[in-house]
């Protein structure tokens, strides 16, 4: 009751009305009456109390009501916000991704331009200094022919300057025809396509060295491009062979390794050595690491052998002998070339 003072003051009253023996009945009416308009005047202050209340409720309650509604409102905003961001380092990946694949693309295409251009101004040299060679016989050739009386003492000459232009050019096709070759996959028995390979070089006097080819018995079938098969491995035969044709002992060998990743061909020679000095050009356009060379033999086999998903390299070169390695993976492409 401390708070209602004035209620507690008539609460008082009235029990000290009670409380008296003797009272008047002017004195009860008159102390009734003051009790019955105070109460009155409670219930019409509790009234107005409880209608401001309630006010203040239904007004607290539209506030809260809209609080909640501007939190649920945030919520979802933010919820949007997040996804929003979500969604734009998710595009910046795919940009950061696709500029960083088309800058290596021009990286690359810049650096394909620079060897092509390279590869193109060597061409252009080593072709007109290769040709010129085998023309000038021929226009010498043909001026003694004319001083003299017989002819057939340079036609044997002749052909052969004849022969030597049709190999650079027919070896300058091939290395054009790599280029544009279209991948054909298709089985081709291993040992036999090894023999045919040899029984050709033999037969245009273009290997005269004693071979040893351990896999020519093979009976392994090959899912491969045909075309570069040989191109790669014909090229790279015939190099060995020419530079067995600076010594007389000269020998060749031919191993066949299938991994379970990968055929592994190796190419090997005796008795000739690659100087450390030129190692990292020899397989350069129109680089000669030996006399007998035209500088196209490597230069074809790498490029028929890369366009076959593979790898073409000098193992070792010493007094032992060379040994070159063609690696052609089983799993390009896609599985495409498996041994049998």
């Amino acid at each position: 009751m401390a708070y209602y003072p004035r209620e507690e003051k008539k609460i008082n009253a009235a029990l000290e009305l009670l409380a008296a023996s003797e009272v008047s009945e002017s004195v009860w009416r008159a102390e009734y009456l003051d009790l019955l308009k105070h109460y009155e005047t409670l219930l019409t202050e509790f009234s107005f109390v409880t209608k401001v209340s309630d006010r203040v409720y239904n007004k607290m309650q539209r506030v809260n009501d809209e609080l909640n509604k501007q939190k649920t409102d945030l919520e979802h905003a933010q919820k949007i916000i997040l996804q929003q961001n979500l969604e734009l380092s998710t595009l910046k990946i795919q940009l950061e991704k696709i500029i960083k694949e088309r800058t290596s693309d021009l990286n690359s295409a810049y650096s394909n331009m620079l060897t092509l251009n390279k590869e193109l101004d060597g061409f252009v040299y080593r072709a007109a200094h290769d040709l010129r060679g085998p023309i000038a016989r021929l226009i010498g050739l043909a001026s003694l022919a004319e001083t003299e009386n017989t002819t057939k003492d340079y036609i044997p000459m002749i052909k052969n300057c004849a022969a030597e232009m049709d190999d650079i050019l027919q070896r300058l096709l091939q290395t054009s025809i790599v280029k544009s070759h279209i991948l054909v996959f298709e089985q081709i028995p291993l040992g036999e396509t090894l023999n045919l390979i040899l029984e050709d070089l033999r037969s245009t006097r273009q290997l005269e060295a004693e071979v040893q080819c351990l896999a020519c018995q093979n009976n392994k079938v090959v899912l491969t491009d045909e075309f570069l098969f040989v191109m790669a491995l014909k090229n790279l035969i015939t190099i060995c062979a020419k530079h067995c044709q600076e010594n007389a002992s000269g020998k060749i060998a031919i191993h066949v390794m299938d991994t379970p990743n990968s055929l592994q061909i190796y190419v090997s020679y005796t008795d000739s050595v690659i100087p450390h000095a030129v190692r990292d050009n020899i397989f350069d356009l129109f680089f000669r690491f030996t006399a007998h060379s035209d500088g196209l033999e490597l230069y074809s086999c790498k490029l028929a052998t890369e366009k076959l998903g593979g790898e073409l390299s000098l193992v070792s070169s010493d007094q032992e002998g060379t040994v070159f390695a063609v690696i052609l993976p089983h799993n390009w492409p896609n599985a495409g070339r498996r041994a049998y």
